[in-house]
C-alpha cells in the first residue's frame, strides 16, 4: 500500500530527521580560522572548509565566515525603514584573537511565509521518535512500519547505527545534518563570506569577489549554502552571500519615509557597499566584484544595472543573471500603493478615510510580530492568485515617491532606463535560462489558480474554462492584451491547432512553453539583446541538462503539487552544479521513492537489510544525494563559466566553446548541457511542446 505524507512540513521534518544526519557522519568537524577587521568588527573566528573537488578529484581549503552584520539591528520600531550601515561606534564584535566574534554559525533566515518561530522551535526541539510518532498521523502504512522501525531503517541505510539516532532532537540532526543554526527574524541583515586559505598573488590587488544574490520571487528565500564548496574548485574566487529582506517587510512601498519601498533592495546596495569597504581584508580586490543571482536574484542583477543608485558608484565590475530579470512581468510593482493599502486594510490599519496619511499605516503594522505579518501577507497573495493575479504586489521593487535614498526614483521605469542606455552599459553581462522553466510556473500556477477553482477534473465545467477562458485569465495576469486574434495566435503557437484543450493533461505541455516564455524567458533574453545593442557586452546561456535529480521535486514537495514529468532542466536547476546542494532524496521523485520502500518492505517481510539492499540498488543516487559522474563534469562546466566571468568579463576558457558576445546579426549563445555547444537564436528555445500528443 502506498504511504503518504500530505503535509510540507511533515515532508521536510522527516527527511531532515531520517535520512540527513549522513553529511555529518561523513564529514570530519572543520578547524577555525581567525582573521581580524577594522573596529566595529575586530576579530572573527571562521571555519576552514574542503571543497568538493575539481573532475580530478583534487579538492582545496577554503575559509568561511558567517553572520557577520552588515547593517543595524532591524527592531520592530525600525521595521519598514531603510538599512543603515553597521555603526562605526558600536562595540567591537571581537576585541581580542582569544575572544573573537564566532562567525563559524549561521545566522537567521529573514522573516518569511507562514512560519511563526515558536512552532519551529517546538518542533526543533522534539525528540526525534516523537516528532516521526507525530508526523505519521498524517500517513496511511501497515501497522508495522512505525517510528521505531523508519529510524532504524535509516540507521542501516546511512551507516548511521553508531548515532544515537532515537535520542537525537531535530535541532541537534539539522546542525549536524546542514552546518546550520536554523532560525528566522527580521534581523537578518548579514552576509556569508568564502575565501581561499592561500593569501592572492602579491602582484594582484586581490581575489576577484563574487556577489550573490538569493532568489524567491523577493517573497522568501536565503542565502544558507551559498559557499564556495563548488566555485572554488573552479577558481580562486571569493564568493559573498547575502540575506536581505523579502515580502511585505522588505518591499511595501508607501509614500511615507517610515516605509518608501525597495528595502531589500536598498539592503542589497548595502551589502555592496559593505564589501568595497571591507573585502580587502579578506584577500579581494574591490574593483573586481562580480554581482550574480538567480530568478529574483537575477531580476536584481539587472536593477542594479538600471538604478540610477548604482550610476558612478563602481560598486560591481560584471554581472550575471540566471533566469530572471528587471522588466519580467513580475519584477517591478507599478500600482505598489493598491497592494499595499489593501494589505494594511487585513490587519485593521486602513481604512476608507482618504485622510489618512501613510505613516499611521505603518506605526499600525509595527504593532504586529514579523511572523504574523509575513503569515497574512502570504495569505494575501494566495487569495490573490487564485483570481489569476500574479501575486507580486507589494513584494517588488517599485518606484519611490519617499525615503532619504531612492533605489528608484517617482518617474523611474526599469523598462524605459533600459531602452534609453541611460544606465550602466559598460558592465559587461552573462544571462540565460534553463531550458524548461516552465514547469515550475507551472507547478505555482496548478496550486494556486486550477486546484484552489476546481479546474484540475475531467469534465464540462474544466473543458470549457481550459478552452474559452484560460489564455485570457493568464494575458490579464500578465498585462498583455486580450483579444480574439491574440488569443488564437496563442493557442495554434504554443497548445497546437488540433488541441482542442478539453483536459488539463492536454493543455500542460503548452502551459509549461507558454508560462516558462512569458514569466521569464522572453524578458530575460529581451533585456540581455538590448544591453548588447547599447555596448556589444552581453553573452546569453541555455542551461540544459536532464538529469535525475531537479529542484522542481523540492518544489513539488513543498508546494504539495504535481509533478509533471521530466521534461528537461527545470528553474533553479543549475544551483545543484554551483552551490553545496547535495541533498538526500529531495531532489529526486520522493514520492516515487516511498512507494518503492513500502513495496520492498513487503517483499522483504520487515527484515531491514533486505529493504536497505534493494533500496541501494534501485535509487542509490538519490539516498546519498551525491553528484554522479556525470552531475560532476556539469557542475565543472557551470562553475568555470561563472568563474571564468568573474576573471575576465566572458564565460570563455578552461576548455569551454568560444562564445562571442551577442549581436543582433549574429545572435549566438552557448548549450550547457552533458556536451556542451555553441546554437544560434535562443527564440526557438520558446516553444518546445507544440508538437506532443494531446491525448
Amino acid at each position: 500500500r502506498t504511504m503518504e505524507i500530505r503535509s510540507p512540513i511533515i515532508w521536510i521534518s522527516v527527511m531532515a530527521l531520517v535520512f540527513l544526519e549522513v553529511h555529518s557522519w561523513k564529514r570530519d568537524e572543520p578547524e577555525t580560522s581567525i582573521l581580524k577587521l577594522p573596529k566595529p568588527y575586530g576579530f572573527l573566528k571562521g571555519k576552514l572548509r574542503k571543497t568538493f573537488g575539481n573532475e580530478k578529484g583534487e579538492t582545496k581549503m577554503y575559509k568561511v565566515f558567517r553572520n557577520i552584520p552588515y547593517a543595524e539591528p532591524m527592531t520592530k520600531e525600525r521595521r519598514f525603514s531603510q538599512s543603515q550601515a553597521y555603526s562605526d561606534e558600536r562595540d567591537i564584535l571581537g576585541p581580542t584573537k582569544s575572544n573573537p566574534y564566532d562567525a563559524t554559525k549561521s545566522g537567521p533566515v529573514c522573516a518569511q511565509g507562514e512560519i511563526n518561530p515558536d512552532n519551529i522551535t517546538t518542533y526543533l526541539d522534539m525528540n526525534n521518535l516523537d516528532l516521526i510518532e507525530l508526523l505519521m498521523e498524517n500517513t496511511r502504512s501497515r501497522e508495522e512500519i512505525n517510528n521505531k522501525f523508519i529510524l532504524k531503517m535509516a540507521g542501516k541505510l546511512f551507516d548511521l547505527e553508531g548515532l544515537p539516532l532515537e535520542t537525537m532532537t531535530l535541532s541537534e540532526t539539522i546542525k549536524s545534518w546542514l552546518d546550520v543554526d536554523f532560525g528566522m527574524s527580521e534581523d537578518c541583515l548579514h552576509l556569508t563570506i568564502s575565501t581561499p586559505v592561500k593569501p592572492p598573488p602579491k602582484e594582484s590587488k586581490g581575489y576577484p569577489v563574487m556577489f550573490f544574490v538569493h532568489g524567491g520571487g523577493f517573497s522568501s528565500g536565503t542565502h544558507l549554502h551559498s559557499e564556495a564548496d563548488r566555485l572554488g574548485d573552479a577558481a580562486d574566487v571569493i564568493v559573498v552571500a547575502i540575506n536581505y529582506r523579502v515580502g511585505i517587510l522588505g518591499f511595501l512601498c508607501l509614500d511615507s519615509d517610515e516605509s518608501a519601498g525597495n528595502q531589500g533592495m536598498l539592503d542589497i546596495l548595502l551589502a555592496l557597499e559593505w564589501v568595497q569597504k571591507y573585502i580587502e581584508h579578506f584577500g579581494g580586490d574591490k574593483e573586481r566584484v562580480t554581482i550574480f543571482g538567480e530568478s529574483a536574484g537575477s531580476a536584481t542583477i539587472g536593477h542594479l544595472l538600471l538604478s540610477p543608485s548604482t550610476r558612478e558608484k563602481n560598486l560591481f565590475k560584471y554581472g550575471i543573471g540566471q533566469s530572471g530579470s528587471a522588466i519580467s512581468p513580475w519584477a517591478f510593482d507599478r500600482e505598489p500603493r493598491r497592494s499595499g493599502y489593501e494589505f494594511a486594510e487585513r490587519l485593521g490599519c486602513k481604512t476608507i478615510n482618504e485622510n489618512e496619511d501613510d505613516d499611521s499605516i505603518v506605526k499600525c503594522l509595527r504593532n504586529f510580530e514579523d511572523w504574523e505579518i509575513t503569515k497574512e501577507f502570504s495569505l494575501f497573495t494566495t487569495e490573490r492568485r487564485k483570481h489569476f493575479d500574479l501575486g507580486f504586489g507589494g513584494s517588488s521593487p517599485c518606484a519611490q515617491t519617499k525615503g532619504d535614498k531612492k533605489f528608484y526614483g517617482p518617474k523611474d521605469d526599469p523598462m524605459e532606463i533600459l531602452y534609453s542606455g541611460d544606465y550602466n552599459t559598460e558592465v559587461p553581462i552573462f544571462f540565460g535560462n534553463n531550458l524548461y522553466e516552465g514547469i515550475y510556473t507551472y507547478n505555482l500556477i496548478y496550486n494556486t489558480v486550477l486546484k484552489p477553482n476546481n479546474y484540475v477534473e475531467n469534465n464540462n465545467r474544466t473543458a470549457n474554462y481550459l478552452k474559452y477562458q484560460m489564455i485570457e485569465d493568464l494575458n490579464r495576469a500578465l498585462g498583455f492584451k486580450n483579444g480574439y486574434t491574440v488569443e488564437k495566435i496563442i493557442k495554434d503557437n504554443y497548445f497546437g491547432k488540433d488541441n482542442e484543450m478539453k483536459t488539463l493533461k492536454s493543455v500542460v505541455p503548452g502551459l509549461i512553453d507558454y508560462l516558462g516564455t512569458q514569466i521569464l524567458k522572453a524578458s530575460s533574453y529581451y533585456m540581455m539583446s538590448k544591453h548588447a545593442s547599447h555596448t556589444g557586452n552581453a553573452y546569453w546561456y541555455s542551461f540544459e541538462y536532464n538529469g535525475t535529480k531537479s529542484i522542481c521535486h523540492t518544489v513539488s514537495i513543498l508546494t504539495e503539487g504535481p509533478f509533471v514529468g521530466k521534461y528537461g532542466a527545470c528553474h533553479a536547476d543549475e544551483l545543484m552544479f554551483m552551490f553545496d546542494y547535495e541533498l538526500p532524496l529531495v531532489l529526486c521523485d520522493i514520492q516515487e521513492i516511498i512507494n518503492v520502500a513500502v513495496e520492498y518492505v513487503g517483499i522483504c517481510t520487515f527484515e531491514i537489510e533486505c529493504v536497505v539492499e534493494k533500496l541501494r540498488e534501485s535509487h542509490s543516487e538519490c539516498i546519498d544525494g551525491y553528484l554522479t559522474d556525470e552531475e560532476k563534469k556539469v557542475a565543472s562546466t557551470i562553475t568555470k563559466a561563472w568563474t571564468n566571468f568573474a576573471y575576465y568579463g566572458n564565460p570563455n576558457g578552461n576548455g569551454l566553446p568560444i562564445l562571442k558576445s551577442w549581436t543582433k546579426e549574429n545572435p549566438e549563445y552557448i548549450v550547457y548541457n552533458k556536451e556542451n555547444r555553441i546554437d544560434i537564436d535562443y527564440k526557438k528555445k520558446y516553444i518546445l511542446n507544440r508538437d506532443v500528443s494531446h491525448a
